[in-house]
C-alpha cells in the first residue's frame, strides 16, 4: 500500500493528473453548495427545483468520494510532511461535519419526500465550510 504511493510518486504526471482530480471534484461539490444556497434563498421555495437539488446532491457524492481518494493519494505521497501538520487535521474533520450536515439533510428530504423546507442557514453553514476545506487545501500544498 505505502510502496504503491512511493511508487506512483515517481511519476510525476500521474501527480499531477491526481492533483488536477482533486481541484476539480473541490470545484463540483462547491458549485453544488453554492447552487443549493441560491436555490433555498429563493423565496417562497419551489418544490421542484427542491427536488432537483436532492437529485445533484445525490450526483455529487461521485464528486465527493473523487475528493476522498485523490486526498488520500494526495496526503499519502507526502505523508511525512502533512502528518505533522495541524491543518490536515482541521481539514479531515470539516470534512467529515460537511459531511455529516449534507447527509442528515437529505435523509430529512428523503423522509419528507424531497418537501423539507429548506433552510438557508444550514447551506450558508455547508459553503462555508466547503470554503474552508478548499482554503486550508490551498495552505498545505503552498505552505
Amino acid at each position: 500500500y505505502y510502496f504503491l504511493f512511493k511508487y506512483n510518486q515517481m511519476s510525476e504526471g500521474f501527480h499531477t493528473l491526481v492533483l488536477i482530480l482533486h481541484v476539480l471534484g473541490a470545484a463540483v461539490i462547491l458549485g453544488v453548495a453554492l447552487v443549493s444556497l441560491i436555490v433555498q434563498l429563493k423565496k417562497p421555495p419551489v418544490a421542484d427545483n427542491l427536488k432537483l437539488l436532492g437529485q445533484i446532491w445525490k450526483k455529487a457524492h461521485f464528486a465527493f468520494g473523487l475528493e476522498v481518494l485523490t486526498g488520500m493519494y494526495l496526503a499519502a505521497s507526502e505523508a511525512d510532511e502533512f502528518i505533522k501538520n495541524p491543518l490536515l487535521w482541521v481539514k479531515l474533520g470539516l470534512i467529515v461535519v460537511a459531511w455529516a450536515i449534507s447527509a442528515k439533510v437529505s435523509w430529512r428530504n428523503e423522509e419528507k419526500g424531497q418537501s423539507g423546507e429548506p433552510d438557508p442557514k444550514i447551506a450558508w453553514v455547508v459553503l462555508l465550510i466547503y470554503a474552508a476545506i478548499i482554503s486550508i487545501g490551498v495552505l498545505l500544498v503552498e505552505g
